[in-house]
């Protein structure tokens, strides 16, 4: 949007009377640069404006960080103006006439198209900043965290403060595992961690991080949400990009010598029509060993044991088919159409020697013949197979608004197969299986989701959003329990414990949304509506329930809830600001966290759901002062992060009398329920430094207070820590093509609600090579794990009513190292062609 004005100012008189009319009144050009193909404001994008008869250069800017730029003291006259963005199609506005008489307005943003020539001959040879400060996100770059390459996203979020990596790949947020994915701007829903492990790295643009979410986002994910932004290509013609990977850590007991991966995608573009697809596999296997301890009060005051250890070996395999196409009908109306294909599997087995014994708290065996060592190779292996389509369309009419309508369609299929044996070691029945288990789930579900936004400038720097997003979920559960018939060798139904789930869930959800400027002060403001009408029915309600509740045949949860939006950003000079933020947030559980189906985990641990879970809510607060120094910035952030009805993984004992079913040994069994609330409240910093032309650093770190209340099995819980992160990466120029890379990922110690989990850190290295002669490949080899410390210790305890302890269980989880991988990867032109076409939304996270 283009808007004219004048001051009429005694100055101005006085400046016109002593200079003959030579300076006539003069005016203020402001206006709004955003990407055309959405609603995102372009910062930096270059503006000039020209004399219309000569087009003689008159005056030119930059826009700032919400897409504004302001041209002032022009002399009446006509002209016309460019507006240009890397990447980008200049566009023309004009005529412009300044006259002393009229006003004049153009409505509607200026709205700059993605190039379509080719950019071959650009070569950008600066280092770009990692980090950027927007009034309702940070965004990192994902092409300075090299050591990620030929990774997933996963190994990229390693480098971002606000975000910390378990050592199974398991993604917080803050401290929380609830928090959304957004793929170029579109909800997935499914389990952070599953997508995430699922995006190639070499395909990411930039993360961004959105920690208070704007009202036109999902409300689910009490951590907020990470956008990942793909590398997407507009260029004529036919275009190819590949990539191949191999590694492995051979020198390692039972470890495969090798991992491996590969991708192919093509884009073709010609005038209005670009189409685009790929095929991406990667299997990336682990190799590990597992060792713990579990100790289980008696009646009689004695504690019964079981130590266990073993290899524990792990695989991971991805392999997707997407195919899409983009077509501009008209210079205002656009389609796009999308289709995915993708297979997951993800196993593991465990085969741990259990020795279990009676004995006293300091683990001394008291000779009771019920003793005995057990060898129990343990198999878990889940499948998820996802197919989506989607469709979109854009239109921008005349007056600048823009309506958006989006549709997408799931139909996925997940299940699972558990095989665990007992298998004895003691003199005289070696070898002998005592008892063999095998659980089976099948869940398909349909999912759709619509989308229709509209959105329209007010004036000159405002814009007024709304939109209606309704979304439903259908998933089926089928779960089958088997016990081996030692005398037949027969598979038998354990009937019982069998089951069958259904969960039927709508979401309408509404939002409006004003965003702008008041000169220096930038503001969002909006407030979104969801309504979420679930049904969950259960055929069996009689399973296995470790809570002190009845169970129902139908969970029902009908509700309307509230989420107010509020940002400010308050512009000191060009590089420094303040921002301030603040939210409401939903988490609803996932379907597998309430089927309830008994899952053996381990020999000492079963796993069942609880249909009963409800929502958990977060408000969510935060405050942060952004600093730039010369080409390095500096941002510090408070966060606050309330969660009431809070959702906890808890743990609790059968006893022998009440696992009669299982061999009447006491054994520990898990669940999820709403118990109590949490708190985050601390501080962050990330550190963007230039230190030299050829030398990056980038610290960043996160410290807060994090407290755990409420009750566990009647059990008060009240538990505290004070926590910590650190990441950190450097890259140095050797040469214009030799770079080297390191990165270290630190997380402190935490409490968890019935226990604490210990401190973790990682380190990378990479060293990466272009030739000079062949600038399109990129060579890499890199070392993951550099230090061998992926190892990870859980402790877990549990309480009754009275405060005594009834079962203490530590467990420490090595994965080996270091790995070696190497990359090639070999790019046409100077951008990948790679675009997203739309991934799972509902099946990931049920997977």
């Amino acid at each position: 949007m283009i808007r004219v004005k004048y001051r009429n100012t005694f100055l101005f008189a006085i400046a016109f009377i002593f200079s003959s009319g030579l300076f006539a009144q003069r005016g203020i050009i402001e206006g709004l640069v955003i990407d055309a193909t959405g609603t995102n404001p372009l910062e930096y994008a270059q503006v000039g404006l020209y004399g219309a008869s000569d087009s003689s250069f008159v005056d030119g800017t930059i826009s700032g960080p919400n897409g504004v730029f302001t041209l002032d003291k022009i002399r009446n006259g006509t002209y016309y103006m460019e507006v240009s963005f890397i990447g980008y199609r200049t566009e023309s506005i004009g005529p412009i006439s300044i006259t002393p008489q009229s006003t004049l307005y153009i409505s509607g943003p200026v709205r700059l198209k993605i190039n379509t020539t080719t950019l071959d001959e650009v070569s950008v040879v600066r280092q770009l900043s990692q980090t950027e400060r927007e009034i309702d996100r940070q965004v990192f770059h994902a092409e300075q965290f090299q050591t990620a390459s030929g990774g997933t996203a996963i190994d990229v979020l390693r480098n971002i403060p606000s975000v910390s990596i378990g050592p199974d790949g398991e993604v917080s947020l803050r401290g929380t595992q609830g928090f959304l994915v957004y793929l170029n701007g579109k909800p997935t829903q499914m389990d952070a961690s599953i997508v995430l492990a699922q995006i190639s790295a070499n395909s990411i643009d930039r993360i961004e991080v959105i920690t208070v979410p704007t009202a036109k986002f999902d409300a689910q994910g009490t951590g907020g949400i990470i956008n990942i932004t793909t590398h997407q290509s507009a260029l004529d013609g036919t275009y190819l990009n590949t990539a191949i990977m191999v590694g492995g850590a051979p020198w390692n007991e039972n470890s495969d010598p090798f991992r491996y991966g590969g991708n192919l995608s093509f884009t073709h573009q010609q005038n209005r029509l670009k189409v685009y697809g790929g095929l991406d596999y990667n299997r990336r296997d682990v190799r590990g060993s597992r060792e713990g301890k579990a100790r289980i009060l008696q009646d009689d005051g004695s504690y019964y044991w079981m130590v266990a250890d073993g290899p524990r070996p792990e695989w991971h395999i991805n392999h997707a088919v997407r195919l899409g196409a983009d077509l501009e009908l008209t210079e205002n109306d656009a389609l796009s159409i999308g289709l995915y294909r993708g297979r997951k599997v993800e196993g593991r087995t465990a085969e741990y020697i259990y020795d279990n014994f009676y004995g006293d708290i300091e683990e001394n065996r008291l000779g009771d013949p019920r003793d005995i060592m057990i060898y129990n190779p343990n198999t878990h292996e889940r499948v998820g197979y996802f197919t989506t389509a989607s469709l979109d369309y854009v239109h921008e009419s005349p007056n600048g608004g823009t309506f958006t309508g989006s549709f997408l369609y799931e139909y996925s299929n997940l299940y699972s197969d558990l095989y665990n044996t007992d298998i004895s070691l003691m003199a005289g029945n070696e070898g002998n299986t005592l008892l063999a288990y095998r659980q089976r789930d099948d869940n398909p579900l349909n999912g759709f989701r619509l989308d229709l936004k509209y959105s329209v400038p007010i004036r000159n720097t405002h814009q007024f959003s709304m939109g209606y997003q309704p979304q439903y979920l259908q998933q089926q559960g089928v779960f089958k329990f088997d016990t081996l018939d030692m005398i037949n060798q027969v598979w038998n139904p354990y009937t019982e414990f069998e089951n069958e789930t259904e969960l039927s869930r709508w979401i309408h959800a509404g939002f409006v949304n004003f965003q702008g400027s008041f000169d220096a002060l930038d503001y969002i403001a909006g407030i979104r509506l969801e309504y979420m009408d679930q049904l969950f029915t259960v055929e069996n309600p009689d399973y296995l329930n470790i809570f002190d509740r009845p169970t129902s045949a139908e969970n029902i949860v009908q509700k309307l809830d509230i989420f107010p939006v509020f940002h400010l950003q308050y512009n000191l000079n060009e590089t420094d600001n303040l921002v301030a933020a603040f939210s409401r947030r939903i988490n609803r559980p996932p379907t597998k966290n309430m089927s309830p189906f008994l899952l053996r985990r381990h020999y000492e641990v079963f796993l069942v759901g609880d249909p009963s879970l409800k929502p958990e809510y977060a408000s969510l607060a935060e405050l942060s002062y952004v600093k730039g120094i010369g080409e390095s910035q500096i941002t510090m952030t408070g966060f606050y992060r309330k969660t009431n009805n809070a959702i906890y993984r808890v743990n609790t004992v059968l006893t022998e009398d009440e696992s009669e079913w299982y061999h009447g040994n006491s054994v520990l069994i898990r669940s999820y329920t709403n118990s109590g609330n949490n708190l985050a409240l601390g501080g962050e910093l990330a550190a963007d430094l230039k230190l030299t032309p050829w030398w990056k650093l980038y610290l960043g770190g996160s410290l807060y207070h994090f407290s755990i209340n409420g009750e566990i099995f009647e059990f008060e819980v009240d538990q505290k820590s004070t926590n910590w992160s650190l990441n950190t990466n450097t890259s140095i120029s050797i040469t214009s093509q030799f770079r080297l890379y390191w990165a270290l990922s630190v997380q402190s110690a935490t409490v968890t609600a019935q226990g604490e989990d210990e401190l973790f850190y990682m380190s990378d290295a990479s060293f990466s090579w272009s030739p000079k002669t062949a600038e399109n490949i990129n060579i890499q080899f890199k070392v993951l794990d550099t230090f061998s410390s992926n190892d990870k210790g859980l402790n877990t305890g549990g309480y009754d009513q009275t405060g005594t302890q009834i079962f203490y269980q530590t467990t420490t989880y090595h994965r080996y190292g270091p790995i070696l991988e190497l990359n090639l990867t070999y790019t046409l032109n100077t951008s990948l062609q790679k675009k997203k076409s739309p991934d799972s939304t509902f099946g990931e996270s049920e997977f």
